[in-house]
């Protein structure tokens, strides 16, 4: 008779395991994990609410370091650069690998400076710009989603140039000017 309590003894040990393991299996499809680190933005279900599936947004999540930044070329300025590309008076970066700078809606610099890791090869109708990606890290925070700034992008090599001041340069719609003094 002893061996029978103890099968009954496993048996229900087993079973408490067995348990265990669908408690475990529920309380994960209970909880909501991100799959990235980042800062939540406002909740588009309340707390409480049935939701039919994980189809549904409940909030969106947004990565701060580093951040992505999304800025368009004209078509104008990659037309010309493709021209000079082919005239030899411009090599460009490779793979297109420019390395981007920021400078903020007050004027100063941005501490941390980047790269572009992508480059649409569309051009957007209704702006005539192709869409660019830029990595920059952002360790104190200080850039958040929807600022603006401006980038600069460098890499590139202009042969047979003269570098002038930004402020000496004019613009007047058509396209960008310095006056010389003979």
């Amino acid at each position: 008779m002893p061996s029978t309590s103890v099968e009954v003894s496993e048996a229900e040990v087993n079973k408490a395991k067995i348990e265990l393991k669908q408690a475990n299996l529920n309380l994960d499809y209970a909880q909501v994990k991100a799959p990235i680190g980042g800062v939540m933005g406002r909740e588009f279900v309340s707390v409480g609410t049935f939701v039919s599936g994980p189809e549904l947004l409940l909030s969106q999540i947004t990565q701060l370091d580093p951040i992505r930044l999304r800025f368009g070329l004209s078509e104008r300025e990659q037309l010309a650069m493709r021209k000079d590309q082919t005239a030899g008076s411009l090599t460009l970066p490779e793979n297109g690998h420019w390395q981007a700078s920021i400078k903020l809606q007050d004027g100063s610099a941005y501490a941390h400076a980047g790269s572009v890791n992508f480059n649409d090869i569309r051009v957007n109708q209704a702006t005539g710009t192709s869409e660019l990606q830029a990595i920059i890290p952002n360790p104190e925070f200080s850039l958040r989603p929807g600022q603006f700034v401006r980038v600069s992008l460098s890499g590139a090599i202009r042969k047979n140039a003269y570098v002038v001041p930004q402020r000496a340069v004019l613009d007047n719609g058509t396209g960008k000017f310095v006056y010389l003094c003979g």
